[in-house]
């Protein structure tokens, strides 16, 4: 009897928790939570709200200054016609005895260092304070070698390969010419109509840095010849470059003819560093302990490269030529002649 009773509880509670799960609503859900089906007036809603959103970026980038787009020039690409016997003009035309430099013979002949280390010279100058001696070759070897070490094909592609590369130098070095003739047209008459003509305060001050940076650079070797200086500046502007050649208005550098990756000007040393000639004192470091004093030189090299925005500064190959000893307390220069 007693099991019958407690059976007929259990099943009434159960009847009694599902009536009330039934009422309940479902968990984190309510009835303004359920998903809404879309309409018609729905769908028009957000389309406006849409349109008038992009209407008002729309308005705010048509109110915002916009900077002026350089145009830029279409290029066509140069078409260079090789002749078809670079080759046979490159042995024929030749002289056997005359005598080229090491320098001169790697970048005519196509050699490397190690091409000439056993090969047959001739030495001239050279001595305690003048460097090395310089090594002469007979042109009828650098042929020799040429051709053994590239084969006629691999020199007939060399020559080729050359002449493509010094047919568009002639072109840009022509499209230079032209633009420095306009630019200084132009110069003219700027200066005419306003009348202000030299360097900024700002390059003059970059001008008198040089030549300290270049004084700094100088002095000598082991073997007592002079030192062959050169110093670097990071972080140079294509406009500044520009205003130190003595173009100011060349920001762009169209005037200027780029080999490689460098733009390269050879200047004289009064002009880059703001003396009145290449004869000021001011362009001479006197050496204390040694008692001589050595003079910068006649012409410098300045070579910028754009996609570092690195300017450098050196003097050319024939520095040493050109290098002059003052005695201190006479009046005698000692010239280092090559």
């Amino acid at each position: 009897h007693s099991f019958i009773s407690f059976t007929s509880t259990m099943t009434s509670i159960e009847s009694e928790s599902d009536s009330d799960l039934t009422q309940l609503k479902p968990s984190g859900l309510t009835s303004s939570s359920k998903k809404k089906k879309a309409t018609k007036g729905l769908l028009t809603d957000v389309t406006n709200v849409v349109a008038a959103d992009a209407a008002a970026v729309v308005s705010v980038v048509a109110a915002a200054p916009s900077k002026p787009v350089k145009a830029t020039k279409k290029v066509a690409p140069v078409v260079v016609e090789v002749p078809t016997n670079l080759l046979e003009s490159f042995l024929k035309n030749r002289n056997c005895g005359e005598r080229w430099s090491s320098g001169e013979a790697k970048q005519s002949f196509f050699l490397a260092p190690d091409d000439l280390r056993y090969a047959p010279h001739e030495s001239s100058g050279g001595g305690i304070g003048c460097g090395a001696p310089t090594k002469f070759y007979k042109e009828g070897d650098l042929v020799a070698m040429a051709l053994r070490k590239h084969g006629r094909e691999g020199l007939q592609k060399k020559l080729e390969a050359r002449y493509k590369r010094e047919h568009k130098k002639r072109i840009r070095e022509g499209q230079a010419r032209e633009a420095v003739l306009e630019l200084e047209q132009q110069a003219a008459a700027k200066k005419q109509k306003s009348g202000d003509a030299g360097d900024s305060k700002e390059i003059k001050k970059l001008r008198v840095s040089f030549l300290r940076m270049a004084k700094k650079s100088m002095g000598f070797e082991m073997s007592g010849s002079p030192k062959n200086w050169r110093f670097e500046v990071p972080g140079t502007m294509p406009s500044t470059f520009a205003a130190l050649m003595g173009r100011p208005c060349d920001s762009d550098l169209a005037t200027f003819v780029k080999r490689g990756a460098y733009y390269s000007e050879q200047l004289d040393v009064g002009e880059l560093f703001g003396q009145p000639s290449a004869d000021s004192d001011t362009l001479v470091k006197f050496f204390s302990r040694e008692g001589v004093g050595q003079r910068i030189g006649e012409n410098v090299v300045v070579r910028f490269k754009p996609s570092t925005s690195e300017l450098s500064v050196n003097p050319p190959a024939s520095h040493l030529a050109l290098q002059d000893y003052f005695l201190i307390g006479g009046p005698q220069i000692i010239s280092l002649a090559s």
